[in-house]
């Protein structure tokens, strides 16, 4: 009868010292669509109230413009607030083959770091292993503050501006990994 307690006993420390451990990092996903308060746009962008296969059925987007066109440089931004940890970020796009064949996102993350353009085909989905839901990865970052997406394309269907296709702003989802890693001090200059 000792042997069977003292081995439940066990057991059970072990369970604990594994929820105790699991616990530190929780699990918590995110969701930041292009309607919520901290969704916000600049130049020339449309709301568009029912989109059936889009984030929540609906979406923003605009018509993509090339370089030195003259149209309206613009942005979609979602600022995600002061968020601490490790996370994949993430977008939902509806795919079409209309949209952006480099859609340029950028995460802003870690006290005002910028990952520069990430290039997105917004045609489709696929190309990027999407998770369950469809959301694409944009990778991991550290205490992520805001994911923009840009109105300027360098690639596209004919750059003479005859065409236009569109950058969809649909949503973004994080889905928190980890704490982030200590700062690693830089490495020291060659010695004399």
């Amino acid at each position: 009868m000792l042997k069977k307690i003292t081995f439940l006993n066990l057991v059970t420390a072990a369970w604990l010292l594994f929820c105790a451990s699991a616990s530190k990092v929780s699990a918590q996903t995110l969701y930041f669509d292009d309607q919520d308060a901290g969704f916000s746009t600049t130049g020339s962008w449309s709301y568009n109230p029912s989109k059936p296969g889009a984030w929540n059925n609906d979406h923003t987007w605009s018509h993509f413009d090339y370089p030195g066109n003259g149209d309206t440089v613009g942005a979609a931004t979602w600022s995600l607030g002061s968020l601490v940890g490790l996370y994949d970020v993430k977008v939902f796009f509806h795919e079409h083959s209309n949209r952006a064949p480099d859609a340029k996102y950028q995460v802003t993350y870690d006290s005002g770091q910028n990952s520069g353009d990430i290039v997105v085909d917004q045609r489709n989905r696929s190309l990027y292993s999407p998770d369950f839901e469809g959301f694409v990865s944009l990778g991991q970052y550290c205490n992520p503050s805001s994911v923009s997406l840009s109105n300027i394309v360098t690639q596209g269907q004919n750059p003479d501006s005859t065409y236009y296709g569109f950058v969809v702003a649909d949503a973004v989802k994080l889905e928190r990994l980890d704490d982030c890693p200590p700062d690693v001090p830089p490495a020291p200059g060659p010695v004399n």
